[in-house]
């Protein structure tokens, strides 16, 4: 028997549209990064199972593999009520989802829009704050 399988549908929106949709009274929503190492797993799926489904917030799950296929979104999936998906480039961040970041990518996220991008082709710099003298 084939197993069923899920399948995500994104929706992609322009800016234009976007603005006539969240009208004057737009609030951003914050959204709460959550970055993984080796170890990591188990408690990331304590963190998911523990949350409300109603945070009012859109997670964002960053890991360190890179060239290798995740299988986050199932694994996370059986953890919290919220949809998981892999991230992707012209998404709409939304309150109570989890968003995967792909292997092999880096994002960044502007107006409430997911960007996907290679690594090292981001134009942003992480600088250390300098300590005053």
């Amino acid at each position: 028997m084939k197993a069923a399988t899920a399948k995500t549908r994104t929706h992609l929106v322009s800016t234009e549209a976007l603005n006539d949709l969240r009208g004057p009274a737009f609030a951003p929503i914050p959204v709460v990064c959550i970055g993984l190492s080796s170890g990591g797993l188990e408690p990331l799926k304590l963190i998911f199972r523990k949350l409300s489904r109603k945070t009012g917030m859109a997670f964002v799950v960053i890991h360190h593999i890179h060239n290798v296929p995740t299988m986050l979104p199932e694994i996370l999936s059986t953890c919290t009520s919220m949809p998981v998906a892999l991230a992707v480039g012209g998404q709409l961040a939304r309150p109570n989802h989890v968003y995967v970041l792909p292997s092999g990518k880096e994002i960044t996220l502007a107006d409430g829009f997911f960007a996907l991008r290679p690594p090292g082709e981001t134009d942003w710099v992480l600088k250390r704050p300098h300590a005053l003298s």
